[in-house]
C-alpha cells in the first residue's frame, strides 16, 4: 500500500468517526435550562419561606428560587416601585384587601393547574371570596389571620373576671368591673372600642366586623356602590360609638388614650381587638404581660361572623415563567406537608382546611384557626384611600354623635367614587 493510499484511508476513517460522533451528540436530549424565580415577602418570614423553597427545589432541582424579605412598613411601596421599573419579582405575597386595586399587576393561575372548585374544597370560604374572580384563581394563602379579643389575664383576674366569655352581652357586663375612673377621668380602659385609628388599632376593621355581624353589606352585589350607610350599618356604628360615650353604662374608652396596643402593653387597657400578627408587637413592648385570647365577640354564637386580613401568594403579570411560578405557589399552598412546615417555622395560624383541623387544640392558635372558617372580608377598592375615608368618618362620629348617619353617607359616597373609578 502506497503512502498516498494510507493517507486517503486515514482521512476516510477520520471522516466516518467525526460523522458518527456528530450523530451521537445530535441524538442526545437537550439539557433543559434552569428556571430562575425571584420571590418577595416579609423579612420576618425569611426562614420559613427558605425552608419551603428548599423542599420545592428537592423535587425540582432545575428551578432556582431566590427569596427577598422586606420590612412590612416599606413592602408595598418597594414592590410597586420595582414592578413599575420592570425589576419586580416573579412571585410575591399579596394582602387580600389589595386585590381590587392591584389586580392589573398580577396573573391568574393556569386553568389546568388549579380550579375555583379546588379553592372551595381546600380553604375557608373567605379565600374564594377574596381571590377567585372571573372563573380564575388569583392568589392562595398559607395562613389566615382574623381579629380576636386579646385580654390581660392579670387585670381580669384582679377584677374577678376569671373565665371571660366572648359574646357581646358578656363584654358589656364585665366592662364596669374592669374600667377605672378617678376624679371623673377614665384612667384604665376596659376594651378598645369607640375611637378612631389614632387611638384604637384596627378601628375600621372592628367597625366592619360589627357591620357584618349586624347583617350589613359593605357594597352592593353588583359592586357598583358602597352600601354600609344602611340601617344595619347605622345600628352597628351606634353600637361601636357607645363604648366611648361617658353617659353610657358601657363606657370603656377615651380618644385621648395612647394607641390601644401600647395602652394594653402598659396595663392601661384590659382588652384589645387585634390580629395574631400583632401579638409580637405587644410582647415586644411588654414581654411580661400575660395574654389571654378570646374569639371575637358575637351576637349569635350559633352563626358566628369573623373578620379576616391575610397574605396570599400570587404571580406577577410580568413574569416570563407563569407556569413555574404557579406550580411553586400551588405546591406551597395546597399541600399540607410544605404548608405545615412553613406554619411551624413562621408560627402562624393555618389556611388549609386539613391543617385547621389539626390546630383545634393549639392553645395559642386555635382561636384564629377556627375563626377562619366563619371569616368574611369585603372587596376593598383601594385600601389606602378607604382607610382615610373611614378614619375621617370615625372622627366625625366622635365630633358629632348626633350626625352618625350623615358621616356614614359621606363616607359611602367617597368609597362609591373609588369603586366606579377602578378599571373593570
Amino acid at each position: 500500500m502506497t503512502k498516498n493510499q494510507k493517507i486517503i484511508i486515514a482521512i476516510a476513517i477520520g471522516v466516518v468517526f467525526l460523522f458518527s460522533l456528530l450523530l451521537i451528540v445530535g441524538r442526545r436530549p437537550p439539557q433543559s435550562s434552569v428556571a430562575q424565580l425571584s420571590f418577595w415577602g416579609l423579612e420576618q418570614e425569611t426562614p420559613a419561606w427558605n425552608a419551603l423553597i428548599g423542599a420545592y427545589s428537592t423535587l425540582h432541582p432545575r428551578t432556582r428560587i431566590t427569596y427577598t424579605g422586606f420590612d412590612e412598613d416599606v413592602y408595598e411601596k418597594t414592590l410597586l416601585d420595582n414592578m413599575a421599573a420592570g425589576t419586580g419579582p416573579d412571585v410575591f405575597i399579596f394582602r387580600n384587601d389589595w386585590f381590587t386595586k392591584h389586580k392589573n399587576k398580577i396573573v391568574s393561575a393556569p386553568a389546568d393547574l388549579i380550579s375555583p372548585a379546588t379553592v372551595t374544597e381546600k380553604f375557608p370560604a373567605v379565600v374564594s371570596s377574596d381571590f377567585v374572580d372571573g372563573g380564575a384563581v388569583w392568589g392562595l394563602p398559607l395562613s389566615i389571620d382574623t381579629l380576636a379579643l386579646i385580654y390581660n389575664v392579670g387585670l381580669f383576674d384582679a377584677s374577678g373576671v376569671a373565665s371571660p366569655q366572648s359574646n357581646w352581652d358578656e363584654v358589656q357586663r364585665w366592662i364596669p368591673r374592669l374600667r377605672r375612673i378617678e376624679g371623673g377621668i377614665l384612667t384604665r380602659a376596659s376594651v378598645s372600642l369607640g375611637g378612631s385609628e389614632k387611638s384604637v388599632a384596627n378601628s375600621a376593621d372592628i367597625l366592619r366586623l360589627l357591620m357584618l355581624q349586624h347583617g350589613a353589606r359593605l357594597t352592593d352585589l353588583d359592586y357598583q356602590r358602597a352600601t354600609f350607610n344602611s340601617s344595619s350599618g347605622l345600628e352597628a356604628s351606634e353600637f361601636y360609638m357607645k363604648f366611648s360615650n361617658k353617659q353610657n353604662i358601657s363606657y370603656a374608652w377615651e380618644e385621648s388614650f395612647d394607641n390601644s396596643l401600647k395602652s394594653f402593653a402598659d396595663g392601661k387597657t384590659a382588652a384589645v381587638f387585634a390580629y395574631f400578627s400583632q401579638i409580637p408587637q405587644i410582647k415586644a413592648m411588654n414581654p411580661g404581660v400575660r395574654i389571654g385570647i378570646l374569639p371575637a365577640p358575637q351576637f349569635d354564637i350559633d352563626q358566628p361572623v369573623n373578620y379576616a386580613k391575610y397574605w396570599a401568594l400570587t404571580a406577577s403579570n410580568a413574569t416570563k415563567s407563569r407556569g413555574t411560578a404557579w406550580d411553586f405557589i400551588t405546591f406551597a399552598a395546597l399541600n399540607s406537608g410544605p404548608a405545615g412546615e412553613y406554619l411551624k417555622i413562621a408560627g402562624n395560624p393555618p389556611a388549609l382546611r386539613e391543617l385547621i383541623a389539626r390546630y383545634q387544640t393549639n392553645p395559642t392558635l386555635k382561636v384564629f384557626a377556627l375563626q377562619s372558617l366563619s371569616a368574611q372580608s369585603w372587596r376593598n377598592p383601594d385600601h389606602t384611600e378607604v382607610a382615610r375615608a373611614w378614619d375621617k368618618m370615625l372622627l366625625s362620629f366622635l365630633s358629632d354623635r348626633a350626625s352618625i348617619q350623615r358621616a356614614l353617607s359621606l363616607a359611602a359616597e367617597e368609597v362609591t367614587k373609588l369603586i366606579t373609578s377602578r378599571p373593570r
